[in-house]
């Protein structure tokens, strides 16, 4: 049996990922990416987890589905699971 979820994205929400993936690419060093192991976690990744978060928070992906006039990315449930999709996909989750 195919328990996979089979999920027909639009044209713009297509675009939207490309969006997220390419911003991911160019920011996200290797270095900086979420370690194996909790122990291998350093204080200059959270660092640099919180100025990506801030940044995220200027793009409206840190709260996407909240409304803009409240600091969100007034988005909905499916860009917030493209965020959240590429966000794995990049290992920065």
């Amino acid at each position: 049996m195919d328990f996979a979820l089979h999920v027909t994205y639009s044209e713009e929400q297509q675009q939207f990922r490309q969006e997220v993936r390419a911003w991911l690419e160019e920011s996200i060093p290797e270095e900086m990416k979420t370690p194996v192991s909790f122990h291998d976690y350093t204080l200059e990744m959270h660092l640099f987890r919180c100025k990506k978060a801030d940044e995220m928070g200027e793009r409206g992906w840190l709260y996407p589905t909240h409304p803009k006039e409240y600091g969100g990315g007034g988005l909905t449930v499916d860009h917030a699971i493209i965020i959240d999709e590429e966000l794995q996909r990049a290992r920065f989750d």
